[in-house]
């Protein structure tokens, strides 16, 4: 759902600074590999990453990667593909109608019991930023807010938007359902990053914070490091 109220500019694209400055450049070891330290910011205790689900329709349900790669006969880990532990090939395959995670948006009810969590991890829960790719039509979100800084990581272009830790769960373009790229609490206690080609999310902070993540019923949630590949073959368990 998208709300404007929900948002406000931020003019000062030197809020954001941080965070170019603790991102790896993608690609940037010269390995032919990208890691998960090029999407979420370095210097937090502990990482996490979070699965968005798939849906099955024959079911009418979202489904986790869990549950479908050990209907593949796949191994669930911390870096699995979707690629790697959906078997199109598979005869189970065909007997269920599956589609796939979102890409680059982190799901509205995953978000909301993300920010139960997270709200009890910073002293300005009432106070975040929110970095949003400008590729999600920033012509549209400068209509809306054509005051806000916009700042240049090393591969992406954003727009810097503030609100409070409730507006995660809220779309920031009017036409479809679409979270912010990365977000975080002035006080910077935690970070998410949900990078434009995964269908998965990052957040990075304290051992107790993520721990609590990892624990959470709600979520598919796995351990996560920054030297974790997320480039089409990082899987190499499946």
């Amino acid at each position: 759902m998208f709300r404007k109220i929900d948002f406000f500019s931020i003019k000062d694209d030197s809020e954001a600074m941080w965070l170019k400055e603790h991102l790896e450049q993608p690609w940037g070891r010269g390995d032919g590999c990208n890691y998960a330290t090029s999407i979420i910011p370095k210097g937090y205790e502990c990482y996490a990453r979070i699965f968005h689900p798939g849906y099955l329709g024959n079911e009418d349900r979202e489904i986790t990667w869990t549950e479908l790669a050990l209907l593949f006969k796949r191994m669930p880990h911390s870096q699995m593909q979707w690629h790697k532990i959906v078997n199109c090939n598979s005869p189970d395959f065909k007997h269920i109608k599956l589609a796939q995670p979102a890409i680059g948006h982190f799901p509205r009810k995953q978000a909301e019991a993300f920010i139960k969590v997270l709200s009890k991890f910073t002293d300005t829960p009432d106070d975040c930023l929110f970095a949003v790719w400008s590729g999600w039509d920033g012509l549209e979100a400068e209509k809306y807010w054509p005051d806000a800084a916009r700042f240049q990581t090393s591969d992406r272009e954003y727009i810097l938007l503030g609100g409070s830790i409730e507006a995660a769960v809220m779309s920031v373009l009017p036409f479809c359902e679409q979270s912010a790229t990365v977000w975080w609490p002035r006080d910077r206690a935690w970070c998410v990053a949900t990078d434009i080609d995964l269908m998965w999310t990052y957040v990075g902070g304290t051992k107790h914070c993520i721990d609590e993540i990892l624990l959470h019923n709600g979520l598919e949630a796995w351990p996560a490091s920054l030297d974790d590949r997320v480039d089409i073959n990082g899987d190499k368990i499946n």
